[in-house]
């Protein structure tokens, strides 16, 4: 019993290293390679427990902002994750007495990261181990290999250290204090050089100015305020209150969730944002919710200028009981909680469709920064990500945070700006390197502006995405296959 509590003290200890703690990301291998030295010491029943317990013991901390849906929602979110985890705990002692251990111990715990990104229901790969690094020396990293190549790298480095420093006993310590001196530089260089040697051209030439409004919420946690315009009317009137600097602008942000009802339904919601139009020179870009002939809704990003109102994209990675509730049928039995979302929401079927004076610019939303795959389709075409985003639910909670954290890593492997307007903060303006060069904190109001520069070319974390994702599905399936051979060949 002892030793599962310990399991689950370092990987609660493993989440102090996420936003919004921020402990030093190098105490990785202080707390995981405790964890593998405990791990192998056991039979394959233990590992799967230690697996979970370490996972549940991280997940339980890092996913702790969603307790205010509900204690066991946080829980059982927290488990789901952590048997992921449990089910890498247990394989990764597969090949250990191979030179090549290492490689796959990184391999199949970046591949089970990757599954819980798309499983079940669509997946939640809230997370990954390879964030903890984007306020280290190494964050160029991201830049070729992406926010799933750290992940792997991350995992590597720790099982090499375990095998050739902490397990090994040759070599005096001065020894492999000077190896692990090698490796950090090392690595320091690569950083560097992928930061700063990218095949990725800004123009100074040719550029839009881009405004956006963070104009708060009435009420936040979960339900709804008491006024149904709370949110609109504040947008409304943060928007006209900077007005002088906003016709400046060649287009307006506003968050997700900003329009309160369907504007097509309610008369009332299409008047206000129509006489607003009318004060306003740019097109504004307003988050809104649109029902269907099915009563589906899609949470939309919709462009407003001259008099009319109409879809540039639809939220398309949707969140697994936020957004569409799986099994609701046995849920609704359980709670009804359920209630609160009584309608599901559909996926977006394309791609954002935003051009502002010759440059395209990319929409996501929300929860889909969390998804890699999504900032590199068509990367090249576009000059900007921008990510309208509402994370009232969750406010002071550490959530936003977190994805702040998603926000700079995806300008670093794009090469792109990216602008995440929130409806209640943190919203943020990240530049190509990602730094954060404007912010709106949680509880303020207020207006952010930038220029975007027209942006050509690639980084090569866009290019190898699919590539590095390819391979650490052959190497798991080689690995696996190759252990039931050894495992035939053994009985």
């Amino acid at each position: 019993m002892s030793k599962l509590i310990k399991s689950a003290v370092l990987g609660a200890g493993l989440a102090m290293l996420q936003a919004p703690f921020g402990w030093p990301p190098y105490l990785v291998f202080i707390l995981f390679i405790p964890f593998i030295e405990l791990n192998f010491s056991q039979n394959s029943r233990s590992r799967f427990l230690n697996g979970f317990l370490f996972g549940f013991g991280y997940f339980a901390i890092h996913l702790k902002w969603l307790s205010i849906v509900g204690t066991d929602a946080w829980l059982g979110l927290s488990a789901i994750c952590a048997a992921w985890w449990a089910v890498a705990s247990l394989l990764s002692s597969l090949h250990y007495n191979s030179r090549y251990w290492p490689f796959w111990f990184a391999s199949i715990w970046t591949m089970i990261e990757i599954l819980r990104d798309h499983l079940p229901w669509g997946g939640f790969g809230w997370g990954q181990l390879g964030l903890i690094w984007i306020d280290s020396p190494f964050s160029g990293l991201y830049a070729t290999l992406g926010q799933v190549g750290v992940t792997w790298l991350t995992f590597f480095v720790v099982a090499l250290f375990y095998v050739r420093i902490y397990r090994s006993s040759k070599g005096k310590p001065s020894h492999k204090l000077l190896r692990v001196a090698l490796v950090g530089t090392a690595v320091f260089c690569l950083s560097w050089i992928s930061i700063n040697f990218q095949p990725v051209n800004y123009s100074s030439s040719e550029y839009v100015t881009v405004a956006g409004i963070q104009g708060g919420v009435e009420h936040y946690g979960v339900g709804i305020g008491n006024d149904p315009y709370a949110v609109i009317n504040r947008h409304i009137n943060e928007t006209i209150l900077n007005k002088e600097e906003i016709n400046k602008a060649d287009l307006v942000i506003w968050p997700e969730s900003s329009v309160d009802k369907d504007p097509y339904s309610d008369s009332l919601t299409m008047q206000k944002l129509l006489e607003m139009d009318s004060e306003i020179i740019p097109p504004v870009l307003v988050g809104t919710t649109i029902y269907d002939e099915d009563s589906l809704k899609s949470n939309s990003a919709q462009i407003l200028n001259d008099g009319s109102l109409f879809t540039v994209y639809e939220k398309r990675h949707l969140v697994p009981f936020g957004e569409f509730m799986p099994l609701r049928n046995i849920i609704e039995q359980y709670t009804d909680r359920a209630n609160l979302l009584s309608h599901d929401f559909k996926p977006g079927t394309f791609q954002s469709k935003l051009g502002i004076a010759g440059i395209q610019l990319k929409v996501l939303i929300c929860f889909e920064v969390a998804d890699e795959s999504l900032s590199f389709e068509d990367i090249e075409s576009h000059s900007a990500i921008l990510i309208p985003t509402n994370n009232a639910t969750y406010q002071n909670l550490g959530q936003t945070e977190q994805q702040a954290v998603y926000t700079r890593i995806r300008a670093i492997e794009t090469g792109r700006s990216v602008f995440s307007i929130a409806t209640s903060g943190q919203s943020v303006i990240v530049n190509p390197s990602g730094d954060v060069i404007s912010s709106l904190n949680q509880d303020e109001v207020g207006l952010l502006t930038a220029k975007i520069s027209k942006t050509t070319g690639f980084t090569l974390a866009s290019k190898l995405f699919w590539p590095i994702n390819l391979m650490f599905f052959m190497s798991c399936l080689y690995g696996l296959l190759a252990a039931l051979r050894n495992s035939r060949i053994t009985q």
